[in-house]
């Protein structure tokens, strides 16, 4: 199967099937898969049907698995799960899926807080993946995978901010590149992003001056960054003085 596969299923005769959001639903399971095909619903020679958007599955074979709600012969309610004896192998092309990044912004500066970016992405297959780094001159910054073969579903990459040779880079917007490709050499499409890197301080303090010896009440002054929103209110800044001992 491939993009989006109808399901169609009869039932017994004289069972009531529940609809609405009562309706059987179907899963398919797998070894180290599985997906959600959906609810099903009735049409009008009795059929039940199912729109099973496979690509959102990983590549696997799957036996199919159905939830029904339903009243017998008798009129008695059942609630039934149970395998049904259909299987089938999902072979999507190859894709790159659910790309995303965080913390975006992040500050690689030393002070343990969002020092590293993590770069998250699924991959429909088993796949051969590549992750650069670049510049906003389009310059290659870094590679963090170079052909490294991953599992199909969720991956994430770490970077902590260095180029290639393991120096902090200066502040700016990164744009990254997933490329993945399987073991008979097909591509997926190549995928992109983009991170910021930003170490400035969002306050710097600019009166009284560094150094000056202080005595009774001192209004203590800062500047923001302009295009920070700092928050007000019980979120405001609040300064605390430490020193030796």
């Amino acid at each position: 199967l491939a993009g989006t596969v109808t399901l169609v299923a009869t039932q017994v005769d004289d069972y009531t099937i529940r609809t609405g959001s009562n309706a059987p639903r179907l899963y398919a399971y797998g070894t180290g898969c599985n997906a959600y095909a959906g609810q099903a619903s009735q049409q009008v020679d009795g059929s039940w049907t199912v729109d099973w958007d496979t690509t959102i599955a990983l590549n696997c074979t799957y036996q199919m698995y159905v939830q029904v709600k339903y009243d017998d012969s008798r009129g008695s309610y059942k609630d039934l799960s149970y395998y049904l004896d259909e299987s089938y192998t999902v072979l999507n092309e190859l894709e790159i899926r659910n790309v995303s990044d965080s913390p975006d912004s992040f500050s690689p500066d030393g002070d343990g807080k969002y020092e590293t970016n993590r770069i998250n992405f699924t991959i429909s297959d088993n796949a051969y993946v590549t992750l650069k780094i670049f510049n906003e001159s389009s310059v290659l910054v870094k590679t963090l995978l170079d052909g490294e073969l991953l599992a199909a579903g969720g991956n994430s990459v770490i970077w902590d901010g260095t180029d290639g040779t393991s120096a902090i880079v200066p502040d700016g917007l990164y744009s990254y590149t997933i490329d993945a490709v399987d073991d008979l050499g097909n591509a997926a499409v190549q995928q992109v992003g983009d991170v910021l890197l930003d170490t400035r301080k969002p306050l710097d303090l600019i009166s009284p001056e560094d150094g000056a010896t202080l005595a009774g009440t001192v209004t203590l002054v800062a500047t923001q960054v302009d295009d920070y929103a700092i928050r007000t209110g019980n979120y405001a800044p609040y300064f605390t003085a430490i020193g030796t001992g």
